[in-house]
This record gives structure tokens, sequence and C-alpha cells, in this order.
């Protein structure tokens, strides 16, 4: 039997290691169609509320987070990974670095594993520039998104 190499995806979690998780609520003015596991969130209207992260520009859309899953409260976890939270909804918000999320990739994109990431629309991520962007994460496995936006482990650094 061959040895399994690399990391081993987890299927039931968006989350992979040790992090700082902040509970918040979902900002009722904000769009929650991607309001999903995985994805980048900015403060919302107060500090306890998370609404969703647009492309990154210092004045208002610094991620301050990624959007957990299993350490959501019962009452507020969507039915998979995939669904998004309603608005008001009570959510894990994770942050720190090291850790690994299964984020969502932009449509367009084809990164390479270490290659840097920033902030795009819709809480998703895409091609960062040292010096330029502020970086997120790092990619964890290549992914190839040129056909639609798709899951990418990436290792936290926000």
């Amino acid at each position: 039997m061959a040895a399994q190499v690399g990391f081993r995806k987890i299927l039931n979690d968006v989350i992979d290691g040790p992090s700082l998780v902040e509970r918040l609520k979902v900002d009722l003015n904000t769009a929650v169609t991607n309001m999903k596991p995985g994805r980048l969130v900015k403060k919302g209207a107060t500090d306890y509320d998370a609404s969703m992260n647009g492309a990154w520009d210092i004045s208002n859309n610094a991620p301050i987070g990624w959007l957990g899953y299993e350490k959501a409260n019962a009452n507020f976890k969507p039915t998979t990974i995939d669904t998004a939270y309603a608005a008001g909804d009570e959510v894990p918000v994770h942050n720190g670095s090291g850790f690994r999320v299964r984020a969502r990739l932009a449509s367009g994109q084809n990164l390479a594993k270490g290659r840097v990431v920033t902030a795009a629309a819709d809480g998703e991520i895409t091609a960062g520039t040292i010096g330029t962007n502020d970086i997120v994460a790092r990619m964890a496995e290549s992914v190839n998104a040129g056909g639609g936006a798709a899951d990418a482990w990436v290792i936290s650094e926000i």
C-alpha cells in the first residue's frame, strides 16, 4: 500500500487546524447569497456583525476572518458546508495564521501551491502581490478555476 503524501483534506468542515474563533452575527444589511463557510468576511455595522467581504481596499473591505462551519451553533448551522448562512445568524469567524481553510478561488484564476492570495468579491480569493495587496493566505494546493470559481485549500495569514 502506498503512503499518502501531502495533507489530508477534511470533508466535513472548512477549517483544519487551530484558530481563534469569534462568534459574530451576520449583518442584517448584507447580501447573504455567498455567506458560506470558507468565505472571507469583514466587519459589519458593528464590531459584533460580519458582512460579506469584497475585493480588498484598506478603507472598508479589510477582511477580519473566515466563516466557519463545524463550530457553528446548532440553531444556525447550515445544512452543508456549501449552504449560506442567513441574515441574523450567529456564525463562527476564524482568524489567525497557520491553519488551513477550504476557501473559494475566483473564476479565471489558475494558481500554484505556495502562491499568495488576497480578497476578491463575494468573500472569494484571487492572486495577490506582496507589497501591493493585503495577503490573506497562501495556496496549499494548485487549483485551476479557469472554468468557474473552485474550492481551494489555503493556509491562512490573517
